[in-house]
């Protein structure tokens, strides 16, 4: 490829990825979607398609309400890291779970506040990172799952202890 190609290429994709990640997402999500581009896109995709089942059981009150620190938030992470682990490479999953909470560090340095975070501490971070795993390990290993399928294996998981919550 010459040069030119080599240059509209980055700049598409720059464009790209800024419509998709610059409104709601720090800077280490940002570059991890510059990064990867299309896995942005699908990350965008499945997580809007997936929303409303998580609200659901946000407003039901299945788990709890604390979406930092409790069984919700230990559910969130974990049900929407097996949705994305279906379409998307583990690998790149494991970096997203890592800039998506480097920018809640950041945030918090810069008294902004986190997504859905009080204070982002090294035990929040160490227990979303550990309940990112089990999703992306539940979404590679049980790749046909309905995501009803994962909302409900996840919900068992969390009453049978297996995902880590700190409240």
């Amino acid at each position: 490829m010459n040069g030119r190609k080599i240059i509209l290429i980055l700049i598409l994709n720059i464009l790209t990825t800024s419509l998709l990640y610059s409104q709601h997402k720090g800077k280490h999500q940002y570059r991890w979607a510059v990064f990867h581009p299309v896995a942005a896109i699908k990350v965008k995709h499945i997580y809007k398609k997936n929303l409303p089942i998580y609200q659901q059981v946000k407003q039901q009150k299945i788990l709890d309400t604390l979406e930092n620190g409790g069984k919700l938030d230990a559910f969130r992470h974990a049900f929407f890291m097996a949705c994305f682990a279906q379409k998307i490479q583990t690998k790149k999953l494991i970096k997203l779970g890592i800039a998506h909470e480097k920018d809640d560090v950041y945030y918090f340095h810069k008294n902004k506040k986190a997504e859905y975070a009080d204070i982002p501490d090294s035990t929040s971070i160490q227990m979303d990172l550990y309940n990112n795993n089990i999703g992306i390990e539940l979404g590679r290993k049980y790749r046909t799952l309905s995501h009803q399928q994962i909302k409900d294996t996840i919900i068992r998981f969390i009453s049978e202890n297996k995902l880590k919550t700190i409240r």
